[in-house]
């Protein structure tokens, strides 16, 4: 069977002029042609001016398969044998050599064609619904256009760092939050044509090589402020004066967004299936948490189910939203622009009073009030775990987090409880210092 292998020598393939096949042993065969020079109007008999030579693989039933494997001498004999091995596995593992290779001339094409705008619409189209934000679909389409349109026709196989750095220098430090979340999103769209297979070279778009290789400019470090936030002592007012101004669902939303301690667009998000009326809880599924790690129990006070049962019953009188909060139309939920209008001074000749004075009297944000809730626990002798669990923060400490699997539910149902008792306080207090909206508005036109 050796004798049989390796018959052919790389001198003699240099030399061989007869032609026909010649074989190797293992299938592979040098194929010799005559080479004719061409003729106008393709008279014959053509001139013979030599030979050319090329290697093939021949299987199958008395060798009815051929598949060629390249031309002499740009395939050495050695390559040719290694290119027959390859063959030879692929045969005996059940796979044809000759489709194979036709179905990777075919992918080769495709990842030709394959643009990062052709990419990116694939990853939007597979991943947006796993976004908890409405709105993410949208912003990650505008990151990625502006990328493709720099990008233009050419290959994600193909686009290099330079063509990264010439999307991301112009806003890298001109706007950073900006340039951060281009560079992610491009990033993650190079991943994704990665694990398609097709781009065979690495992330240029990475961004610890991008500024580690001094590609992009170090900038100055970022003062990350906190959301201005009202103190907890004025939660009782701020209560207060929400009821006396408005009955609206926006205001509703607000009310039980301070009372869970929930993010905005975990509250806004909210459907009633996820409401477990005999358990008194609000069960948030994984995939619309910040965190994605775990489903998020929030226990409900009385306050609470009082804005939920209130919203129930405006709900058998309409269309049946799913949703908990509907926007204008049954289908979608709540905007985020209807709860922050809450918070804003309604003109400019009162001083408004709820402001953050640890930021200058910034004016309160809606994400600020879980500050709100967390300082209120932190001054009132709050365990930090549970307060922790009541904000659905992911722990840093990874060895902490794989042990702490326990919700702790209904440790916190009593916090919930005191939260609500204390916003409350004075919603049947005599009337303070701060007027009713209406009633505001009113004495100002008198």
């Amino acid at each position: 069977m050796a004798n049989n292998l390796h018959r052919l020598t790389a001198l003699w393939v240099a030399k061989c002029t007869k032609v026909g096949l010649h074989a190797d042993g293992a299938c592979l065969y040098l194929k010799v042609a005559p080479r004719y020079a061409p003729k106008p109007n393709g008279e014959k008999p053509r001139k013979l001016t030599g030979v050319t030579k090329s290697w093939v693989f021949r299987y199958g039933q008395r060798g009815k398969h051929v598949m060629g494997l390249g031309r002499y001498p740009d395939v050495s004999l050695k390559r040719a044998r290694e290119k027959t091995a390859q063959c030879r596995m692929l045969r005996d593992s059940g796979v044809d050599p000759l489709s194979h290779k036709r179905a990777a001339k075919r992918q080769a094409i495709a990842t030709r064609d394959k643009t990062f705008e052709l990419c990116a619409e694939e990853f939007v189209a597979r991943e947006k619904e796993g976004w908890t934000n409405p709105k993410s679909e949208h912003q990650w389409r505008r990151s990625l256009e502006n990328a493709a349109e720099v990008f233009g026709a050419t290959s994600v196989q193909d686009i290099t760092v330079d063509d990264v750095i010439e999307v991301i220098a112009p806003i890298w430090t001109k706007t950073p939050d900006t340039a951060d979340k281009v560079l992610q999103r491009v990033s993650s769209v190079f991943e994704f044509a990665i694990a398609q297979g097709w781009r065979a070279a690495a992330n240029p778009a990475n961004r610890r090589s991008l500024v580690k290789g001094h590609k992009l400019p170090k900038r100055k470090a970022r003062v990350v402020s906190p959301h201005p936030s009202l103190p907890y002592t004025k939660a009782p007012q701020f209560f207060r004066y929400m009821r006396e101004r408005t009955d609206s669902i926006s205001a509703q939303a607000l009310e039980l967004l301070i009372l869970t301690g929930l993010r905005t667009n975990e509250l806004i998000g909210g459907q009633w299936n996820e409401i477990e009326w005999d358990d008194k809880l609000w069960i948030i599924p994984r995939e619309r948490t910040k965190t994605r790690m775990n489903h998020h129990e929030v226990p409900l006070s009385e306050g609470s189910l009082q804005v939920l049962k209130a919203q129930w019953n405006v709900r058998n009188m309409t269309d049946g939203s799913a949703y908990i909060f509907p926007g204008l139309k049954p289908d979608q939920p709540l905007s985020t622009a209807a709860m922050h209008s809450l918070i804003k001074p309604s003109n400019g000749r009162e001083p408004w009073p709820f402001t953050d004075p640890k930021q200058g009297n910034k004016t309160i944000s809606v994400h600020g009030f879980r500050s709100t809730l967390r300082d209120w626990g932190s001054e009132t002798g709050k365990r930090p775990e549970l307060m922790e669990k009541i904000l659905n923060h992911s722990l840093r400490d990874k060895v902490e987090a794989a042990y702490q699997r326990s919700q702790l539910t209904e440790q916190r149902r009593p916090i919930m409880e005191e939260w609500w008792e204390f916003c409350s306080s004075r919603l049947d207090a005599e009337k303070d210092n701060v007027e009713p909206m209406r009633k505001r508005k009113a004495s100002l036109n008198a």
